[in-house]
């Protein structure tokens, strides 16, 4: 709003602006307000939208560790695909700093996440959740009969036997919470609800 009032721009409900920071360091925000003396300080620009369209390569001054840092913080979930020992010199805050690597540490890696409680196990992702194993009953349905023709027996049969195991346990312990019926001496029905804890 600040950058559109300092250039008088008349913009119009719902419109886009563009702009690009040209601050000088990564903490430079788009427009920072002084507290004591009121004063605004925008680092920032317009870029018409005609130039966008019509110049898709236009360069121009921009606030390169701002963008730079942004972009790392992007690309940084990538780097799981790499071996942990060159993870930490890849991403770079000055160009000037760029590294190289040979053919054999750039080879993929697996089984190393960025960091330990980012990596599921097998048990974890091949066990149904609680909630799935709710969902399968409720709708009472075998998790697996989406599989068509023999294409189940492609899928490791432990953990097929598995999760239908679980599942038809938590159905029968469902069963045994349901509603009980006692009659009063009156001979009304009472219905007494039981919930899982």
């Amino acid at each position: 709003m600040e950058l559109v009032m300092k250039n008088q721009y008349p913009a119009t409900l719902g419109e886009t602006i563009y702009y690009v920071n040209n601050g000088t360091k990564k903490g430079c925000g788009d427009v920072k307000k002084n507290p004591k003396t009121g004063e605004v300080e925008i680092n920032c620009y317009m870029i018409p939208e005609a130039e966008i369209i019509n110049k898709p390569n236009m360069t121009g001054e921009y606030n390169v560790p701002l963008y730079i840092s942004k972009f790392n913080k992007h690309v940084e979930p990538l780097l799981v695909a790499f071996k942990p020992e060159i993870r930490e010199d890849i991403l770079i805050d000055n160009p000037e700093n760029r590294q190289y690597f040979t053919l054999l540490q750039c080879e993929l890696d697996s089984g190393h996440p960025l960091k330990p409680e980012g990596q599921d196990n097998l048990d974890e992702v091949m066990t149904l959740s609680d909630m799935e194993v709710a969902f399968w009953n409720h709708v009472n349905r075998d998790p697996y009969f989406m599989y068509i023709e023999d294409s189940l027996s492609l899928v490791d049969q432990y953990w097929v036997d598995y999760n239908r195991k679980v599942v038809k346990e938590e159905a029968a312990s469902s069963k045994n919470n349901e509603e009980d019926e006692i009659i009063d001496n009156d001979g009304k029905d009472l219905a007494y609800h039981a919930t899982n804890v």
